[in-house]
């Protein structure tokens, strides 16, 4: 009878066994599909990455070539330019120089023709008598501007 009631323990036991390993394999087969989820959403993603990337590439190859494109074109026209317009390019200097000298002639014209220091006004007051007197006062500008912010 002893036995009996080990035998019977034990059945109970490898029962309640089987149902935490059921359980467990169901868990375990849930993750495993949450997994094969998260598994091809990330190839999907790096399929998309994948296709962006090649996508980006071809357009900066495409970009590069027109650079070269460009630059070769700015090269060829860099050496007509030479070729054709070596006077050209010397008369476009001699006019640029000539106009540059001009400004600076008529800025040095401009300068000298003004007297130098402060400005000067001459205003008449009339003394005790009415009659009207010159004085000389001198306006001095200040070079900085005032601020009121107090600084």
């Amino acid at each position: 009878m002893g036995s009996d009631v080990r035998f019977v323990k034990s059945e109970k036991k490898v029962k309640k066994l089987k149902g935490r390993v059921t359980d467990l394999e169901t868990s375990m087969s849930s993750w495993e599909e949450r997994l094969m989820e998260i598994d091809q959403q990330h190839q999907n993603m790096f399929s998309q990455y994948n296709k962006k990337i090649c996508k980006l590439s071809t357009e900066l190859e495409t970009v590069r070539a027109k650079l070269r494109s460009s630059q070769r074109k700015i090269k060829e026209l860099e050496e007509k330019l030479e070729v054709q317009g070596h006077g050209a390019a010397d008369s476009l200097n001699e006019t640029v120089l000539s106009s540059t000298l001009d400004v600076d002639d008529q800025n040095q014209n401009k300068s000298t023709a003004q007297e130098p220091g402060p400005s000067r006004s001459e205003t008449k007051f009339p003394d005790d008598n009415g009659n009207s007197q010159s004085h000389s006062e001198q306006h001095i500008e200040p070079d900085v501007p005032m601020s009121n912010d107090g600084l």
